[in-house]
């Protein structure tokens, strides 16, 4: 029976056929050290071997494996750090192996320390103190030299800043340790590097570095934008300019406080406070009243904002502004001119006289003098134009205009008939609200009108036109003229 179960392993193998391992076959003997911990660059682990099996012997340690004689002391090639055991294979090939159910106990491998970063913010700014946390194996409850390390990436690493120190970790391995970027640092990224040195139990003295854990640095404050819509408001609610608009914004994601000072630096109103996205405008309106909702003094503010970015980057921007207490009231101006000041055109007929002075010899004044040369109607007229400015309405609201000329017929004797015609001027059709004096010498009122029709150039200069004219032989003197116009203004 013997001979017939051997015959298909001769003929295989006279075939050049391998043989494959089986589990059945007998398992080697192995005597294994005692110790369950080794640090490989500074001891060994060997273990002996008596075996009469087939094939050949592999040990495999975490996944590696390698050739063990059969039989003698085997001293361990130990590739990678870790925890687990040695397994004992036969093999009829160099791949072809099976298990012999021989395994040593467990034993921990370690020459070098596992360093690994945790908490290391994202975003810092420099100068700020900063902490990270480290979790150190094996090294529990261990006191580890740390030296740190910020740097630019690249080849060769360049340190912008470094620093070492002595922690102690808990029973997990876990601690934290403080480091600090030099407020010089410009922004940029960068990386966090940890080496790490303990005298662990078992293993002796291991060192390890943690993996490159990489970091923005952001130097560069936030740039605001602020702009308010006036350099002074009235916030009496009288609907001129009763409120301010205030614009503002930042170039990048931050925090913000808009708030109103008064002159001593406190903050009477917080207009605004909140995050503001990258790039966009906002706009807020000041009613002029604090926090109480009461209407402020009147003086100058200012408008500060303050943005803070998420590194705590800072920018403060201020605008000024006054606060008024006027308000919308309606004023008259009334002024006196001699007739002569106020001239800016004249027509006089080739049979007509304008003189200066008048017959009656005021100072300043007109004497219109019609048919003084010849007698044609066509060329019997007098006409004068006159002109003044007046204040300029805020809201461009002129309630009244009356022009009132002093003057009367010339003291010429021969001429019995002696009147006057006076109007105003409207920018968009001409002469209106004539009126007609007699000879009398006295103050002679125009029309009082509406004098919003009657002004000129309202928005930049305004002023207001009027005219004097006669005819058929009449002969007028005029001393001066009062002008009495009332406007909108603050007051």
């Amino acid at each position: 029976m013997k001979l017939r179960a051997l015959l298909p392993v001769l003929v295989l193998a006279s075939a050049g056929l391998a043989v494959p391992a089986e589990a059945a076959d007998p398992p080697p003997e192995v005597t294994w050290p005692t110790i369950s911990a080794i640090n490989p660059d500074s001891s060994s682990y060997a273990f002996t071997v008596t075996d009469s099996g087939p094939g050949t012997l592999k040990a495999e340690w975490q996944g590696a494996r390698q050739s063990v004689a059969q039989n003698g002391e085997h001293t361990m090639v130990f590739d990678t750090d870790g925890s687990g055991v040695i397994t004992i294979l036969r093999c009829s090939t160099e791949t072809d192996c099976v298990s012999t159910g021989v395994q040593s106990p467990t034993i921990a491998v370690r020459r070098s320390l596992g360093v690994a970063t945790a908490n290391v913010d994202p975003l810092v700014r420099p100068g700020v103190p900063l902490t990270a946390e480290l979790r150190i194996t094996p090294a529990e409850s261990t006191s580890v030299e740390l030296t740190w390390h910020v740097a630019a990436p690249g080849t060769p690493q360049t340190d912008v800043a470094s620093g070492s120190q002595t922690v102690t970790t808990d029973g997990d391995g876990r601690v934290s340790f403080p480091y600090t970027v030099p407020a010089a640092t410009a922004s940029g990224s960068y990386q966090l590097i940890v080496d790490a040195t303990a005298d662990v139990t078992d293993f002796g003295v291991l060192s390890g570095s943690s993996p490159a854990r990489p970091f923005t640095i952001d130097a560069d404050s936030p740039v605001p934008t602020l702009t308010v819509g006036a350099t002074s408001f009235f916030p009496q609610p009288d609907g001129y300019r009763d409120t301010l608009d205030v614009t503002y914004g930042s170039d990048e994601a931050v925090s913000a406080t808009l708030d109103v000072l008064n002159s001593s630096s406190a903050v009477v109103r917080t207009l605004m406070s909140g995050q503001l996205s990258a790039g966009a405008s906002f706009t807020t309106v000041w009613n002029g009243r604090n926090t109480a909702g009461t209407v402020v003094p009147a003086g100058t503010y200012r408008v500060r904002i303050v943005v803070v970015d998420l590194t705590g980057n800072s920018t403060t921007l201020t605008r000024s502004v006054t606060v008024s207490d006027k308000k919308l009231v309606t004023k008259t101006y009334t002024r006196k001119f001699r007739a002569a000041d106020t001239l800016i055109y004249k027509s006089v007929g080739s049979c007509s006289t304008l003189k200066k002075p008048s017959s009656h010899r005021w100072a300043g004044s007109l004497g219109l003098y019609s048919q003084t040369k010849c007698t044609k109607a066509a060329q019997s007229g007098v006409l004068t134009q006159h002109g003044i400015y007046i204040p300029k309405s805020v809201v461009n609201r002129y309630p009244s205009l009356q022009v009132t000329a002093y003057g009367g017929g010339s003291t010429t004797k021969t001429t019995k008939l002696k009147y006057l015609v006076m109007g105003y001027y409207k920018p968009t059709t001409g002469f209106a609200a004539r009126v007609q004096f007699g000879a009398k010498v006295a103050n002679h009122p125009g029309r009082k009108v509406a004098a919003g029709a009657y002004v000129f150039d309202k928005t930049t200069r305004p002023y207001v036109v009027w005219s004097a004219g006669l005819t058929d032989g009449s002969r007028y003197d005029l001393k001066s003229f009062t002008v009495k116009v009332s406007y909108v203004g603050l007051g």
